[in-house]
């Protein structure tokens, strides 16, 4: 089976990446050999156990590093047509998969886009039949795909076969009409809906990812479809702890408790628009953010379900200038893209303003078919791509902005995102990675790295919770070995009601 050979350095996190261009160099805080060991060590040198005799050599010690992105402009990776329109993006490991609008789910490799063989042949699972496939989702070694056969399957990413139990496929049959998107969740997987015109609502639906079999609440099918309440398309699902979240196309998102679809509610109402569905959503450290054919980006609290905050008026990006189709979150940057000639832009997950190049220009990429950009999706630090209206094309870029550990200011009552890359120039071993604001820990994680592995690390600093007075506050992240600093600053204007 020819993989390519490209690996991404692996990780617990699909976040994990390159930017070895975009690293510090050694005379720059945090990095380099004199940066700072702990109060008991020699710069440079490995730290020594306490019980360490005098003339002992150290043991083997991870060394961790801060490395942070340089927000040069985008790199082009590879670009390959696909002769069908790309509807769906999915990538994990060493591969790219799509999915197209003539059914067909193909395979690439991430590192230089060729195609996937299985014994000689193309790798590429049929089945869909003739109708398209609108989502996909990678979890390692098996590969869920849905589309316009109302069916969500299972597929072996090895072979590209269906998963079959029983000497049968695993698929799951319960929609009535198109599946549109993917979610998974700590015990189910989430499927999104649409209505099928005869009285059968949009819905949400949890299966079992085992068997494909519908989950059940109380012994009934975990269903949620808005109460009633609405006979919209949902197009959009996703899941961050506990919580499933929903979109619609009369613009309007939804908050599901994964334990109860009952007490699922509307908790934004046509914010996008009315008739301007949304298309897609994504979630991370308790903000929301959705796109939708109202042109915007836009971002929720996902504790009090209002518009978050920015400089006293609600969260939005508003310069795409077409109907947005697709966006995914890496650390601090949202990536968008849609149908604005292949033009995919990063926006500040914190700020929601376009981040800036080394040059000062907005950082932009630009697909060369330059068609609508249909889906996106992340891997390492590699962006990949999908486009319709043309003959369809798969692409990868690199040299993304996301890692910045950039001063930031917000509203108060906001959540600041503060993102890095860690890398371990040292032997495999883990770190305490903790972040301080005022010289206060605000979150402590355990981080495992391999020799010479990276991971993009990210954290969530709520001034609410933290009760950050309006000020400029200082933000240290630190590894163990190496620390970098920010500032926080918090506005002195008071949230919108």
């Amino acid at each position: 089976m020819n993989r390519g050979g490209w690996c991404p350095w692996g990780g617990s996190i699909a976040l994990i990446g390159l930017f070895a261009s975009a690293c510090p160099s050694d005379d720059e805080p945090g990095v380099g050999p004199d940066a700072e060991k702990g109060p008991d060590a020699e710069a440079g040198d490995a730290r020594a156990p306490a019980d360490a005799e005098p003339g002992d050599a150290a043991p083997p010690e991870p060394d961790f590093r801060i490395a942070l992105a340089d927000a040069a402009a985008p790199e082009a990776q590879w670009a390959k047509p696909s002769q069908e329109d790309v509807l769906a993006i999915a990538a994990d490991g060493d591969d790219v998969y799509a999915g197209l609008a003539n059914g067909d789910v193909i395979a690439r490799s991430a590192a230089d886009g060729e195609r996937i063989t299985v014994d000689g042949d193309d790798w590429v699972f049929g089945g869909h039949g003739d109708d398209p496939v609108y989502a996909l989702l990678a979890d390692g070694d098996v590969l869920y795909s849905g589309g316009g056969d109302q069916i969500v399957r299972k597929i072996d990413t090895e072979t590209g076969e269906a998963v079959e139990l029983d000497e049968a496929p695993w698929q799951f049959e319960e929609h009535e009409a198109q599946v549109r998107d993917l979610a998974l969740g700590d015990e189910y997987l989430f499927s999104a809906g649409e209505d099928d015109g005869e009285g059968n609502h949009g819905t949400i639906r949890a299966i079992d990812p085992d068997t494909g079999e519908a989950a059940t609440v109380n012994d009934e099918d975990w269903v949620f479809d808005d109460n009633d309440e609405t006979d919209d398309d949902l197009f959009a699902v996703t899941e961050a702890d506990g919580t499933v979240y929903a979109g619609d196309d009369d613009g309007s998102l939804y908050s599901i408790p994964a334990d109860d679809p009952g007490d699922g509610e509307r908790i934004r109402d046509e914010i996008h628009g009315k008739d301007d569905g949304v298309r897609d959503l994504a979630v991370q450290e308790g903000i929301l953010y959705s796109v939708g054919l109202d042109e915007t980006l836009q971002a929720t609290d996902t504790d009090t379900n209002e518009a978050v905050q920015s400089d006293g008026s609600d969260w939005f990006y508003e310069d795409y200038g077409d109907d947005i189709l697709a966006l995914v979150v890496l650390g601090d940057t949202v990536y968008i893209g849609g149908e604005e000639d292949g033009r995919v832009e990063a926006i500040d997950a914190t700020t929601g303003e376009p981040v800036e190049d080394s040059e000062g220009d907005a950082w932009v990429y630009q697909a060369e078919d330059e068609e609508d950009v249909r889906a996106l999706a992340v891997h390492g630090d590699t962006l990949y791509g999908g486009t319709e209206d043309g003959d369809g094309a798969i692409w990868a870029a690199g040299d993304l902005p996301s890692g910045r550990f950039a001063d930031t200011a917000v509203d108060p009552g906001e959540t600041a995102l503060f993102s890095a890359w860690i890398e371990n120039d040292g032997d495999s071993g883990s770190r305490d990675i903790t972040l301080q604001v005022g010289g206060d820990t605000v979150e402590e994680r355990s981080l495992e790295l391999g020799a010479d592995a990276r991971e993009l690390v990210t954290f969530g600093v709520d001034t609410g919770d933290r009760d950050l007075a309006p000020d400029s506050h200082d933000v240290t992240l630190d590894t163990g070995d190496a620390t970098q600093t920010a500032t926080l600053e918090v506005r002195s204007v008071a949230r919108t009601e």
